[in-house]
């Protein structure tokens, strides 16, 4: 699983998705509007595709402490032949339908080239910059916990592709609603400070997750994961179950979240802590020293 891992953090579309991040926050940007393409997921299942889109680049958003409001959204032009109308209408009734489920309003919609993937773009309201989360580890001794309940599942995922050369199964299913949820106790825990750091579990799963906020953190920062499960230790560690965030919290203000969470109605599990050693350990499923993490990225 190390040497799964940093094949992950290895490839290609995770190192640009990293760089990205790692820019902005160099550059002190806060996001107000973040994109989405379909990609394999839209591939595989163009309706399911396109609602998983719409919330990726909502929960872009809300990961860091923004409330998304409007989608601007582009759709591949059909040909003449069936299935590419079938494609385009299912590809319209999934950004339909999770725009409405996530109270966002449309405010454009065009055609765009056939040759592209669908892509839409969500636009948030501006807030401080004291109540902006990033997906830095801020504190050692913080709690690492895991907003939703994590599936495990595979199908479309980074891993998949890049460790078993496959690409397909089923995409990620989606809860709109508890994506709702999760936007809310994001959004309230950075207005009253109880949220240290967070980020949303993404392509490679949550393995992958925590080793990006580990090294965007200052040197010397480590994690430890410790987490029971049903799920396989592939599915646990590499499967991009949609929704699920990763947030750190200082001792202090776990009971307070754990409370709003209560009453929002999100799953809350206490999955680690943030050390001052610089090594990543995994359940007894991963140990690597960050510095081996930093080469892979470099």
């Amino acid at each position: 699983f190390k040497r799964h891992l940093k094949s992950l953090l290895s490839t290609e579309e995770v190192r640009n998705e990293f760089q990205l991040l790692r820019n902005r926050l160099e550059d002190g940007e806060i996001l107000t509007m973040s994109a989405q393409s379909g990609g394999r997921f839209w591939k595989l299942d163009p309706r399911q595709g396109a609602i998983l889109a719409m919330a990726v680049a909502a929960r872009g958003l809300a990961i860091s402490g923004v409330e998304p409001r409007f989608s601007v959204i582009g759709i591949p032009a059909p040909s003449d032949d069936s299935d590419s109308i079938r494609i385009s209408r299912e590809t319209i009734s999934g950004f339909q339908f999770s725009a409405v489920d996530l109270g966002l309003q449309v405010v454009s919609r065009q055609f765009i080239s056939s040759e592209e993937e669908p892509l839409v773009a969500v636009v948030g309201d501006p807030v401080a910059e004291k109540n902006v989360l990033t997906p830095v580890f801020q504190n050692t001794e913080d709690f690492i916990l895991m907003l939703g309940s994590h599936r495990g599942e595979l199908g479309g995922s980074t891993y998949l592709k890049e460790i078993h050369g496959k690409e397909e199964g089923p995409p990620p299913a989606s809860d709109l609603e508890v994506e709702q949820r999760i936007r809310e106790i994001l959004i309230t825990g950075a207005k009253v400070g109880l949220i240290s750091s967070a980020a949303a579990v993404s392509r490679g799963g949550l393995a992958v997750t925590v080793a990006q906020m580990i090294l965007l953190s200052e040197d010397g920062i480590g994690a430890r994961i410790h987490m029971s499960s049903k799920i396989r230790d592939d599915e646990l560690l590499f499967g991009e179950t949609q929704g699920l965030c990763v947030i750190t919290v200082k001792e202090k203000d776990i009971m307070e979240l754990e409370r709003i969470c209560m009453r929002i109605g999100v799953t809350c599990t206490a999955i680690g802590r943030v050390t001052d050693k610089a090594l990543y350990t995994f359940n007894k499923l991963l140990s690597v020293k960050v510095a081996e993490l930093r080469e892979t990225v470099l």
